[in-house]
């Protein structure tokens, strides 16, 4: 009788044990900056991008989460359009993207990191976002100092107000 008291007994508390809600981390998870996209209307009306029917629905796949697919029509599209600036530069940005959404950190910041190199036509913009995004992965990489650093470059460089006050509410919240 004492056995099947003690079984009962240990089934209970394995019950408490797992249902128990789980303890929570006090360091606050930092989602992915996404910027205002009315610059896709914009982009899209450009005649001079080659297969833009890839292009966006690259970014729509993006947008619905499809990530292996959005990667692979971002990277054709950048292969089709290798001289076309604005193209390379949003297609990078949103490789960064797709995989910081799969959780490769370190892939993100070198997509990321290779906007800056590209000549961005009237889409500048991305680069802080670029840069803010850059940011938030190393913030999930553990790097609180580098991801304070390029915040600090946001709010400090041309960004526009929208930036510098996202870039200055995630340094709030990373200190």
């Amino acid at each position: 009788m004492k056995n099947a008291l003690v079984l009962v007994l240990a089934g209970i508390l394995c019950a408490l044990c797992f249902s128990a809600p789980a303890a929570r981390s006090q360091e606050r998870v930092i989602q992915l900056y996404e910027e205002d996209r009315a610059y896709w209307k914009d982009i899209l009306a450009d005649g001079s991008i080659a297969r833009k029917n890839q292009f966006y629905a690259a970014y729509v796949a993006y947008r619905e989460r499809l990530t292996d697919l959005s990667i692979e029509s971002f990277r054709e599209t950048v292969n089709a359009n290798p001289a076309h600036g604005p193209v390379r530069i949003i297609s990078c940005y949103y490789l960064g993207k797709n995989f910081f959404l799969q959780g490769n950190y370190a892939e993100a910041i070198e997509q990321f990191s290779m906007v800056k190199a590209i000549e961005p036509g009237s889409y500048g913009f991305i680069r802080h976002c670029a840069l803010l995004n850059t940011a938030i992965a190393y913030h999930r990489l553990k790097n609180g100092d580098k991801c304070r650093e390029l915040l600090q470059l946001v709010i400090s460089g041309d960004a526009d107000k929208t930036l510098k006050n996202a870039a200055q509410d995630i340094l709030k919240s990373v200190q």
